[in-house]
């Protein structure tokens, strides 16, 4: 007995609710992370000293980072809770702390009123933030893979792949929203307030979506037979196979989404407003709107990985980044000083295209590499590694670079390095088919 359903025309409706409840709450998450992304190079003057306008926006984005950094850790805490009492407790949970630390960021006093206390709250709920969204991306990515049928795993994971461009286009249009609607100096004074506060709404509506949710099939498989790891921490850390395919999921494959991830998600927008001075509206509308025309095309890039293989589209996925990263940013540049907002678009849309490649593919690729009693973890410590020491750093050292090069494209270095160790690492060391495609069956639960 496999881990998904029937594989026919009744399986669609079960997924699609499946889906519902897995991307409701991703998305809400995601938009509370992106939030501060969106606004980074604006609260620099609202949480930090004012001074050398680079050196602040550098805290700002620091700020950002440690959120990335604390991922890890939730990914640690939360994946083994997800693989002892259950995927969807434990992503209910990662979404209330998630929730309430944005709700809190809306209410902080501003360091004009406080001083340096503001900065240091704002780096506590960034941390909470962080250790929250570690937690939740596994437990959603392996709860559709867990009910889906084997053979359109990476079309309906690749769903789940789409709530990270969603919820930054839903923080981007919600804060294009506010600039729009109000004069500046209502912004700085409490508009900027308004995107963290709506926050509150979208929890309440994805947990009562969630709430009807069952748990994974796998799961309760798992609870039946007696079979649950009692610490799978232990186990995933003490199995040498297991150990290797997280370093190869690591290295081979993470490691370049993580850097194309935070380049589409984070530096292209600080890029663009701190580095090239473009206007916010014009590049807030321009990324939403090029994102928007992407996004359908990371369930499309996982169909086509069950179609020809997640290594196959992974892989080419990776070389056209490569390929394609210096003109595309040289395009981005000439788009910001001649103010095309078509050229901006399709550029964007091109970027999201081609991260697409390689992410829609990527939730079935990771949880075809574990075994059921361990999954969670497994799949939630090197991609929370990848993300937040590649991914999260990103715009930090790439602004460095700029910085200390005076070079414009500089930054740019390091997201090409990742991709290329991806490429070149997974080449090697990723072996067909996939080690640990045989524990997505539930009968393996009980082995």
């Amino acid at each position: 007995m496999m881990m998904g359903r029937v594989d026919d025309g009744s399986h669609r409706r079960p997924m699609l609710r499946v889906i519902l409840a897995s991307s409701a709450g991703t998305i809400v998450e995601w938009y509370d992370f992106f939030i501060y992304a969106t606004l980074a190079v604006f609260l620099a003057d609202i949480f930090f000293p004012k001074g050398d306008p680079i050196a602040g926006v550098l805290l700002s984005v620091g700020t950002f980072a440690t959120g990335y950094l604390l991922r890890p850790l939730g990914g640690l805490f939360f994946g083994a809770m997800g693989d002892r009492i259950g995927r969807k407790r434990t992503f209910v949970i990662t979404m209330l702390i998630m929730g309430a630390s944005t709700v809190a960021i809306g209410l902080l006093p501003t360091y004009e009123h406080v001083g340096l206390l503001a900065p240091v709250l704002l780096i506590v709920l960034r941390m909470m933030q962080g250790i929250a969204l570690g937690g939740e991306y596994g437990g959603a990515a392996i709860y559709v893979a867990e009910n889906a049928s084997p053979r359109e795993m990476g079309y309906w994971t690749g769903w789940i792949q789409t709530t990270a461009g969603i919820g930054l286009l839903c923080a981007t249009g919600v804060t294009l929203l506010v600039r729009s609607s109000t004069t500046a100096e209502q912004f700085a004074s409490w508009g900027w307030r308004l995107p963290f506060l709506m926050s509150l709404a979208l929890v309440l509506i994805s947990l009562w979506i969630r709430a009807g949710a069952e748990e994974s099939p796998v799961f309760r498989e798992m609870e039946r037979r007696g079979t649950l790891e009692k610490s799978p921490v232990k186990a995933a850390l003490s199995d040498g196979a297991n150990i290797r395919a997280m370093l190869v999921a690591l290295f081979g494959v993470s490691a370049g989404v993580a850097a194309m991830s935070g380049i589409l998600f984070l530096y292209c927008g600080i890029f663009l407003q701190a580095i090239l001075k473009a206007d916010p509206i014009f590049v807030s509308t321009g990324l939403a709107a090029g994102i928007l025309l992407g996004i359908p095309f990371f369930p499309i890039m996982g169909g086509l990985s069950d179609r020809f293989g997640r290594r196959r589209v992974i892989f080419t996925g990776l070389a056209l980044n490569a390929l394609l990263l210096f003109p595309i940013f040289f395009g981005l540049e000439h788009a910001a000083q001649s103010h095309s907002l078509a050229l901006l678009v399709a550029l964007v849309a091109a970027l999201t295209v081609l991260f697409a490649a390689i992410y829609g593919p990527y939730a079935a690729f990771m949880s075809e590499q574990f075994p059921p009693q361990m999954r969670y973890t497994s799949v939630s410590l090197p991609f929370n590694i990848a993300f937040s020491l590649i991914g999260g750093l990103l715009p930090l050292v790439c602004l460095t670079l700029v910085r200390e090069t005076g070079y414009i494209h500089a930054g740019l270095f390091y997201p090409l390095g990742m991709i290329v160790l991806s490429g070149a690492v997974g080449a090697v060391f990723l072996r067909r088919p996939a080690p640990g495609a045989a524990g997505m069956a539930v009968a393996r639960a009980g082995e």
